[in-house]
């Protein structure tokens, strides 16, 4: 896969994340939460396509992703392995996984900023790609699904965490990006996320308050 530098249009806010020990800088970390979030606020506002090009049902009680550092270590400890692929599920202790691999042009220079970036566009470009319409909005293990199940992790309605590594592999000509999330998503059978209107006012969550802005609830 051909590596290029991506321009950032997404606002946000760098945090102090307070990780320490990480490989990551907090704009990485903001940049990672930004896009997922983003991702789950359009999907409840019914903003994004599927591959059958119908619009992602409304819905409600998404919630709002935060930063786990014990996740983002995690993460980073399977990145470094340098493998092009997910690792076990039964060594993730219920930990959802996305992963990545991005090959780097000879003479090319990288960035770890733009690979979190891009990761999370490829994950959320397989909606468009792979999933089809399902109107009951619950996970089906179907060959399709499976090709979707990246960006079905970034749209668990259920997960409220995530933390991720970058590591350069292959005499630097590689970037593995992998991303941990709690609860794990992908459940056969569950929903999605929940169907409904987002919320506009913290009585509209059964957690503890809303992100008007978003319509994301927050636990």
């Amino acid at each position: 896969m051909q590596f290029i530098v991506i321009i950032f249009t997404i606002t946000f806010v760098i945090a102090d994340y307070n990780c320490p020990g990480g490989k990551l800088t907090d704009q990485e970390r903001s940049i990672i939460l930004c896009h997922h979030n983003k991702l789950r606020s359009d999907l409840i506002h019914g903003k994004l396509r599927n591959s059958d090009n119908i619009s992602m049902p409304n819905g409600k009680n998404m919630l709002k992703l935060t930063w786990s550092c014990d996740l983002e270590s995690s993460a980073q400890s399977w990145s470094d392995h340098c493998i092009l692929g997910s690792s076990e599920m039964y060594t993730r202790y219920g930990r959802g996984e996305n992963v990545l691999a991005l090959w780097v042009i000879s003479g090319v220079e990288y960035y770890e900023e733009s690979a979190v970036s891009e990761a999370a566009k490829v994950w959320k470009a397989q909606l468009r790609h792979y999933y089809k319409n399902n109107p009951k909005n619950r996970f089906i293990s179907t060959h399709d699904q499976e090709k979707a199940s990246f960006f079905i992790q970034m749209a668990w309605g259920k997960t409220h965490e995530i933390g991720c590594g970058v590591s350069k592999c292959g005499y630097d000509r590689a970037l593995v990006v992998a991303c941990h999330y709690r609860p794990a998503g992908n459940i056969v059978g569950d929903l999605i996320y929940e169907l409904g209107e987002p919320c506009k006012a913290d009585k509209d969550c059964t957690t503890r308050k809303c992100a008007v802005k978003s319509g994301l609830c927050i636990k």
